[in-house]
Order: C-alpha cells, then structure tokens, then sequence
C-alpha cells in the first residue's frame, strides 16, 4: 500500500496581489497601489455575488406562479392590468 506524503513543511506561495472585496480587481497586497473601484466593475462584481440568489429567486418565483395561488395572481394582475388600459 502506498503512503500519501503530506506537504505541513512546505510553505506556500503568497500572491503579491489580492482581490478588492469590493469590486474584484487585483491589488496589490501591500497597499502600496492607491485603489478606487470603478463603477461599472463594482456593479458587474456585486451582481457576481448575488447571482445563484437572483437564479434561485426566479426558480422559486416560476414554481410560485404554478401553483394555485400563483395562477390566481397571475389572473388578477392580467385583470387589473387590462382594467387600467
């Protein structure tokens, strides 16, 4: 039977550069490199975050919509919308 030989003693290798919590964007680990995340990217990057809850939420909203309930609303929304027109 072979061993697995475990590297403990090894020490890792340690990027110079980290990832803004903010906006993703490589900066460097010392601070040195004056960061402002950019609009768009900060957006594009929160939208990352949260994009298995936005999924999850539409999954969840489709199944809402089949079910008794969701099939009432849906009538009702399609009723009050073609009373307003």
């Amino acid at each position: 039977m072979r061993r697995l030989r475990r590297y403990t003693d090894v020490p890792m290798l340690v990027s110079r550069y980290i990832a803004c919590a903010e906006c993703g964007a490589l900066i460097e680990r010392d601070g040195s490199d004056c960061h402002e995340c950019q609009r768009e990217r900060w957006i594009e990057f929160q939208v990352s975050q949260v994009r298995r809850d936005l999924e999850r939420l539409d999954d969840e909203f489709e199944a809402f919509l089949t079910t008794p309930q969701g099939s009432f609303e849906l009538w009702y929304a399609e009723r009050r919308r073609l009373k307003a027109a």
